[in-house]
């Protein structure tokens, strides 16, 4: 239901901001190409949409360090290709569960 959404959405005025649901025992390069093949036929706009963010609530059975390389790595990649810098979204608790990784270079939206 993504593209009938988001221009739902658009044809109503409001500003979107899209989001991906990290399955973080799945490729990033799959997850990647996927969404930027919805957002590019969606007509995704980095100057005018607000950035994505990555919704981080599960490990789903990685380690904390499989974690911890496998989002950069998807971020970087989102960032090159969208060319905005995309936002983490989690929980403080999931996220300081994961031993408080560093990424500082992209903005956390809190969930709460």
């Amino acid at each position: 239901m993504f593209q009938t959404n988001w221009q739902g959405a658009k044809a109503a005025g409001l500003k979107c901001r899209p989001y991906l649901f990290f399955e973080p025992s799945e490729s990033f390069l799959d997850q990647a190409e996927l969404f930027i093949r919805q957002l590019k036929a969606a007509g995704y706009d980095s100057k005018t949409d607000l950035p994505p963010a990555i919704d981080c609530e599960e490990t789903n059975g990685v380690t904390n360090t499989e974690f911890s390389y496998a989002l950069p790595q998807l971020l970087h990649v989102l960032q090159i290709y969208l060319r905005v810098k995309p936002l983490i979204h989690a929980s403080p608790g999931f996220w300081n569960s994961l031993g408080n990784p560093g990424f500082s270079e992209y903005p956390l939206l809190v969930a709460e």
